[in-house]
């Protein structure tokens, strides 16, 4: 899933990056995708899944992280490797938070939230 965002100051500094993008929101210090977020991550997933039907080979890779990662550079948000990488950790965090244990599994996330 690429590095798991330890440094809290890293994580409010990309979160922070991640809400002026429009991403995310912060409500009563409930972290939320936002549903422009929400459209993107859909969109992403759901090539994935075309891809996937008209190849008939299944992407290479965690399904989630793919979709995350593919949304993210649709919105032209590659041009730091670094931050990018970040963002993308924080994003499927944010996505895992919303699953429950089962379906966290189903994406390969044995972990409790």
């Amino acid at each position: 899933m690429g590095a798991v965002l330890v440094d809290e100051a890293r994580a409010d500094a990309v979160l922070d990056v991640l809400v002026a993008w429009g991403l995310v929101r912060v409500v009563d210090g409930d972290v939320r995708g936002t549903p422009k977020w929400g459209a993107r991550l859909q969109a992403a997933a759901e090539k994935l899944n075309l891809v996937a039907a008209r190849t008939g080979a299944t992407p290479q890779g965690n399904a989630l992280v793919l979709a995350v990662s593919q949304a993210l550079a649709a919105e032209n948000r590659t041009e730091d490797e670094t931050l990018f990488r970040d963002a993308v950790s924080l994003l499927v965090t944010l996505e895992l938070t919303r699953m429950d244990a089962a379906k966290r599994a189903q994406y390969g996330f044995d972990l409790e939230l």
